[in-house]
């Protein structure tokens, strides 16, 4: 995901794990479209088995590893401000930033 701070700047690339994304914090009852579809998603893949037993593995391992594509996608549809990221230089890449967490916060 790639994006200007609120105090403006240049923008920052971030790249990180799916466990990073966080389920929304603060909207309430009626949280934006994009903020609901962003919690729907976590819920829809936190619980998915991706163990050799399961029928299903490479669907469910599939969708984890996609999540961060789907999630970085909604990021862009949010009000101005309300996402809260947390990050780190990342030694090996020089250009981009390790994503910490990454949260729609009101």
């Amino acid at each position: 995901i790639t994006g200007t701070p609120d105090g403006g700047g240049a923008a920052v690339t971030l790249a990180g794990p799916a466990d990073a994304y966080l389920k929304s914090a603060g909207f309430g009852d009626a949280p934006p479209e994009a903020v609901q579809r962003w919690d729907a998603e976590i819920d829809n893949v936190s619980n998915l088995d991706t163990s050799p037993a399961d029928p299903n593995w490479y669907g469910n391992a599939k969708a984890k590893v996609f999540l961060p594509r789907t999630l970085n996608e909604l990021a862009t549809k949010f009000p101005p401000g309300s996402l809260v990221v947390r990050f780190t230089p990342d030694d090996a890449r020089p250009d981009a930033f390790r994503l910490v967490s990454i949260q729609p916060t009101r």
